[in-house]
């Protein structure tokens, strides 16, 4: 089995993602690999941005006033380099 750090980073080498997003292409795309509950994913995108080998940005939603802002997840230079 994969470790979820690196396939996260392997995801976002390709383009900023939301967690929501990268949660669907590791069970659709990659789910013959590893498969990851949000309660596993968001720790492990926590741990790489205490690294800083991805860094996140909040956005707000206006249709969505009440829940959290969604943050978009985008890898470093020393995310790339690992």
């Amino acid at each position: 089995m994969l470790n979820l750090d690196s396939i996260c980073l392997g995801v976002l080498y390709s383009g900023s993602k939301t967690g929501y997003e990268i949660h669907k292409i590791i069970n659709k795309d990659l789910k013959h690999f590893q498969t990851a509950s949000y309660g596993a994913l968001y720790p492990a995108l926590g741990k790489l941005e205490a690294k800083a080998l991805i860094t996140s940005k909040s956005k707000n939603v206006q249709n969505q006033q009440q829940s959290l802002p969604k943050k978009k997840y985008t890898i470093t230079e020393n995310g790339r380099a690992k």
